[in-house]
């Protein structure tokens, strides 16, 4: 996702976690004339099943990819490090956290620091991102909810 490749990070991302990112975008769009004949829900649901091969896929992934950025323009894997353990928040789901890696390697309870946490949903077909940014499920809807994370 840091080089823009989002097709390839869709694939690593849970069902409903792409739901509720393809309703967050079709929500404010949802009068505009290419949209008013279709229903909501079958335009999410095929951009969730088709990904980059639907038709909306571009300008989908244009503004996910220019939020990524705005959003997470501190946060470089060559520069953070896993801090601490993953903390199982869940039946098949876990919330890894990383911070930049100077602070993993002294962060203590006391310790304030930068950090991003990853809920993970193991699926049968491997560990698949369920929410970036939080150790909260995304609850997909009109609009969606996307809960800050608990501390």
């Amino acid at each position: 996702m840091q080089e823009g490749d989002w097709d390839a990070a869709w694939l690593l991302t849970d069902h409903p976690f792409r739901l509720a990112q393809v309703q967050a975008w079709l929500w404010p769009q949802r009068g505009e004339a290419d949209l008013v004949s279709e229903s909501l829900d079958d335009v999410a649901a095929s951009m969730c099943d088709e990904g980059p091969a639907h038709p909306l896929w571009e300008e989908f992934a244009e503004v996910v990819i220019e939020t990524y950025h705005q959003t997470w323009q501190e946060f470089d894997l060559g520069r953070w490090a896993v801090a601490g353990r993953s903390r199982v928040m869940g039946p098949d789901y876990e919330v890894v956290v990383y911070s930049r890696e100077e602070e993993a390697i002294i962060a203590t309870a006391e310790t304030l620091y930068v950090a991003r946490p990853f809920l993970m949903h193991l699926t049968e077909a491997g560990w698949l991102v369920a929410h970036a940014g939080s150790n909260k499920l995304p609850v997909p809807g009109w609009p969606p909810e996307f809960p800050d994370p608990v501390t």
